[in-house]
């Protein structure tokens, strides 16, 4: 009886040894970006022992210039594509979509578009920022953002981005 309850206890310490384990949570850095869902995501992407933690940026909206980014170099942004996305609003909302790259994890993204000149044209500038003091690992760092345009009076539009036409569109 005692070899039986021995052999048991054994086989049943075997299998829990060999059981699956549920994977441990771990927690994720904060993506990098310019314009984000919260106050803290316009902090550079977290780093650890001087390397990134994993993961691109998505869904960021674009932050205007802020204040102390002057103490800041400003580096690219290197830009992939753009759509122009119009908000079920009325007036309609217009809002313009970017996929690229920074330079580095550690690079801010900022931007900023001027009001409609005389022609309808758009200028619309993204850039990146990072402290001249910071040390970084040296990879791209894929993100996707969104730059809030406003409303436009009705009429024909042209969006330049960076220095190029990127879009053009009728305000209805």
């Amino acid at each position: 009886m005692k070899r039986l309850i021995l052999l048991l206890l054994i086989m049943t310490l075997s299998l829990a040894a060999c059981a699956k384990t549920p994977p441990q949570e771990t927690m994720e850095g904060t993506p990098i970006s310019g314009s984000y869902p919260g106050a803290e995501q316009n902090a550079p992407a977290p780093v650890e022992n001087g390397y990134p933690v994993e993961g691109a940026a998505t869904g960021l909206i674009i932050q205007p210039p802020q204040d102390g980014d002057a103490n800041l170099n400003q580096g690219e942004v290197f830009l992939d594509s753009s759509q122009l996305l119009v908000m079920e609003s009325m007036p309609p909302q217009y809002k313009l979509m970017v996929s690229g790259s920074l330079p580095t994890p550690c690079h801010q993204i900022r931007g900023e578009a001027t009001a409609p000149d005389a022609n309808g044209k758009i200028v619309v500038m993204i850039y990146s920022l990072i402290s001249p003091d910071q040390i970084c690992t040296q990879v791209l760092q894929p993100f996707t953002a969104s730059l809030d345009l406003g409303s436009f009076a009705k009429g024909s539009y042209s969006i330049e981005l960076n220095g190029v036409t990127v879009i053009q569109f009728e305000a209805p």
